[in-house]
């Protein structure tokens, strides 16, 4: 039994030195706002490091949710697209900051029997924040989120556990004014 034990712990253990940005992800997102039914759906994502500094990244959301009224089901919709590219900078072995400028094109789908009705929108966002190893296989990650168009800032933050070098699982909480949500994450690091 406590060899088992032992090649369970080595197994699940890894030593990760620095922030890995070279990532692929999956994510299944929670999204509630005031008043509405809660919205969940996938989002897809995507970074990497050229040379030590610049970091290119892309990502695709998108939820949804319904809900009754009057014996009508109205089902509502909602995407986005971010292209973005950033630095990021060591100010420890072991932490980096980074700031992405990103171009977002967002839409929203409203629907029902007969009846469809969509809006969207464009804009910029700036992400500004740390990454940091606090253990040899924990993650913490902040960072705020700062829109063009709108007053809003958007925190977030999120804990990823390394289980090696090429995959790691973790969960992100974001808050502004107007919505919160949980995201559960699955990264692979090449």
């Amino acid at each position: 039994m406590k060899s088992l034990i032992l090649a369970l712990t080595l197994a699940l253990s890894t030593t990760v030195q620095a922030i890995e940005w070279d990532s692929l992800e999956v994510s299944h997102q929670t999204i509630s706002t005031d008043g509405i039914d809660d919205f969940s759906g996938l989002g897809f994502a995507g970074t990497k490091l050229i040379g030590d500094y610049l970091i290119v990244e892309v990502a695709h959301e998108s939820v949804e949710s319904s809900a009754k009224i009057r014996n009508y089901k109205i089902k509502m919709e909602i995407e986005a697209t971010r292209i973005g590219l950033g630095s990021r900078t060591a100010i420890s072995k072991d932490t980096d900051f980074f700031a992405i400028l990103s171009y977002v094109e967002g839409s929203a789908k409203i629907s029902t029997a007969g009846y469809s009705q969509e809006a969207s929108a464009k804009g910029t966002s700036l992400d500004i924040g740390l990454r940091s190893m606090v253990s040899s296989n924990v993650e913490l990650a902040g960072f705020v989120s700062l829109n063009k168009d709108s007053s809003n800032k958007t925190i977030n933050i999120g804990t990823h556990y390394y289980f090696s070098d090429s995959f790691s699982m973790g969960v992100n909480y974001e808050k502004d004014s107007d919505v919160k949500g949980v995201s559960l994450i699955a990264k692979v690091y090449f």
